[in-house]
């Protein structure tokens, strides 16, 4: 292989189409990674830092806001009462004094039948959108487990609309104090420069502060208005977990951007480039 023309080894850097394969980067060695660690060190600390000095003013903003939009919904009063997000930051975590009803037999025979006809739509659905009819699956295994559990022991459901929305209100306040540390472990490692880390943490804690109180309230309407049956559902397919999924595709959206030595040169899986290298 070695004896061969330069161009003609270039062309294993080549795609099908004649474009360069870029070397992606996590591959790529940074020449002054120390620096790269201490202002990544320093910039999670100060936003760490600055996050959770927020948290109880970020619960006042929700608390404000429900106050306004729960009576609309039929949700009752928005109260506050403390809650630990971590283990030295109280905070006073909205959540709604609605009651929500436990399923009645239509309610509970509908959405059977309702979940039967989605299982057979999804074995229908074009193979393109398969990973929805995966979703759809996994969001109707959750239901049935929740039909069962209602139409066996609906008196014994231990949870509360009240309880359920503080709940979730604290784990989001705990996700959103989480967030410079999580980008501080996966995105801070590369050298994409400050100002687009800063940007990327302040654009992904601006989405959750607004996105959870509003997540939830709907949650809570849904419940009020169709029962307690869908509560399971809601919190384990479009709680949390969805609040996760927005991070990761937010930090996907942040990795596609070019870095400072993509910026500075150009392309790093040139082959011209890399053969000025060699």
């Amino acid at each position: 292989m070695s004896n061969l023309p330069q161009d003609v080894l270039d062309l294993r850097l080549r795609g099908y189409a004649g474009g360069a394969i870029p070397e992606h980067r996590a591959f790529r060695r940074v020449p002054d990674r120390t620096r790269i660690s201490w202002s990544t060190i320093v910039l999670v600390v100060v936003m760490t830092t600055l996050t959770m000095a927020a948290l109880p003013a970020i619960a006042s903003m929700w608390t404000v806001m429900l106050a306004r939009l729960a009576p609309v919904l039929g949700l009752g009063e928005v109260i506050a009462s403390p809650r630990w997000i971590v283990p030295f930051i109280q905070v006073e975590v909205p959540h709604v004094t609605a009651n929500a009803p436990l399923p009645s037999r239509p309610v509970w025979w509908l959405t059977l039948l309702g979940s039967i006809v989605l299982l057979v739509v999804s074995f229908f659905l074009p193979k393109r959108v398969l990973p929805i009819a995966y979703l759809i699956r996994a969001l109707l295994f959750v239901q049935v487990v929740s039909l069962t559990y209602f139409a066996l022991f609906a008196a014994h459901f231990p949870y509360t609309l009240a309880g359920y929305t503080s709940d979730m209100h604290t784990i989001g306040l705990a996700i959103i104090a989480l967030v410079p540390i999580v980008y501080g472990v996966t995105y801070f490692v590369f050298d994409f420069g400050v100002v687009r880390k800063v940007w990327i943490v302040l654009a992904s804690l601006g989405h959750l502060i607004i996105f959870i109180p509003l997540q939830y309230l709907v949650h809570g309407a849904v419940v009020a208005k169709f029962s307690l049956l869908f509560l399971p559902v809601l919190f384990m397919i479009f709680g949390a977990l969805l609040d996760v999924s927005i991070l990761i595709a937010l930090y996907g959206w942040a990795m596609s951007w070019k870095d400072r030595d993509e910026r500075r040169v150009g392309r790093p899986g040139d082959p011209e480039r890399r053969a000025v290298a060699r």
